[in-house]
């Protein structure tokens, strides 16, 4: 049975009150364990990470011996970056937690110190130091993970969705070639130059780390070795897919995505349930879409032209929607202020508003 952790040790991914922040430059998010008490550290880690995997220690451990966590997490917006040191651990991520959590992120790690061996599907993973490897959360996998040191980068399924089945025949499996030397070079460079970045600079990182997965995905091979995904996860992807490729119709009513995908409304709204429904992608997606435009130094379409474009008639409700998204107005993001990125006010309460970039906003 679980000890209960102490009162005064806190249980959130990262502690609120143990973070680095200055006005107008990326935060340093941390997570430390050391300032517990010993009795109390592995079970706060566990319960920081339950929505990624079920946790345990390897069998000649305890947890009256303390377990060392250190993390330093950044939230770029479009995705995230973790340097974490931890002692061993084994974990298991099965199909009932990948629905639960909703957590589908790519997550490419480069392991400076120690090993993991892990299995998904068919294929077995040996990480030796300094390799680097492609996951994805959203297939089940387990295993263990040795004491040591990794940077992780973490970048949601939804941005990836024109290259996914290309990365999906890479996932879990260690990477080898002149993209895997970028790549690590790249990860090590980000941890390194984060913490004194300006906010304005995070498309610099973005945009690079979108053109190293592309530069992966271009490796792949042509056969998958994933266990099959869920009927329901698959069906999900495809209509996202079909949205994304749609933004500017006028036919993206759920009547119309039913009628396009042969769907029932009951099946379309079952979907998009644990996301927040079906209508609320299309308009932050819609949303996302406007915002590159607005953005675009060459698009010189007044703003309320570009919003009605993508489906937006009423300036006044685009504007409000606009902010409860970003944060900040459709002006802001023309005059360059801000990069679909905005700090939270406070650390994150859990990994996923940490990993889902969940902003303090109200529906409109």
């Amino acid at each position: 049975m679980r000890a209960e952790v102490s009162e005064s040790t806190t249980k959130c991914f990262f502690a609120n009150q143990n973070y680095r922040y200055v006005d107008g430059f990326v935060r340093e998010d941390r997570l430390e364990t050391c300032s517990a008490p010993i009795d109390d550290q592995f079970e706060i880690w566990r319960d920081s990470i339950e929505n990624i995997a079920e946790i345990s220690l390897p069998d000649l451990a305890r947890s009256n011996q303390g377990f060392r966590v250190d993390a330093r997490g950044y939230d770029l917006g479009k995705m995230a970056v973790l340097n974490l040191r931890t002692d061993a651990f084994e974990f298991r991520r099965d199909a009932d937690l990948i629905r639960r959590s909703g957590l589908d992120h790519w997550v490419l790690t480069y392991r400076s110190l120690g090993h993991t061996f892990s299995r998904c599907g068919e294929r077995n993973l040996s990480v030796e130091p300094k390799s680097l490897w492609l996951d994805s959360l959203a297939y089940p996998s387990e295993g263990r993970i040795g004491e040591g040191s990794v940077i992780s980068l973490f970048i949601e399924r939804d941005h990836l969705l024109p290259i996914a089945d290309q990365l999906d025949r890479l996932n879990h499996t260690v990477l080898h070639g002149i993209t895997e030397q970028i790549a690590i070079q790249f990860l090590i460079s980000m941890v390194r130059l984060l913490p004194s970045t300006p906010i304005g600079d995070i498309p610099i990182f973005v945009e690079t780390a979108f053109i190293v997965m592309k530069g992966l995905a271009d490796q792949a091979g042509s056969v998958n070795h994933n266990p099959s995904r869920p009927l329901m996860a698959v069906r999900l992807e495809m209509v996202k897919r079909y949205i994304q490729e749609n933004l500017t119709s006028d036919r993206l009513e759920p009547d119309d995505i039913c009628l396009a995908m042969k769907l029932s409304r009951r099946q379309l709204y079952y979907l998009f349930e644990q996301i927040g429904g079906v209508s609320a992608y299309v308009r932050s997606h819609r949303l996302v879409a406007v915002h590159a435009a607005i953005s675009d130094p060459t698009e010189t379409r007044p703003i309320h032209v570009l919003a009605a474009s993508f489906g937006f008639q009423d300036p006044a409700l685009f504007s409000r929607q606009f902010k409860s998204q970003f944060g900040y107005s459709p002006k802001d993001a023309r005059e360059g202020k801000y990069f679909e990125y905005l700090p939270l006010a406070q650390a994150p309460r859990s990994i996923q508003e940490w990993l889902g970039q969940v902003r303090d906003t109200q529906e409109i």
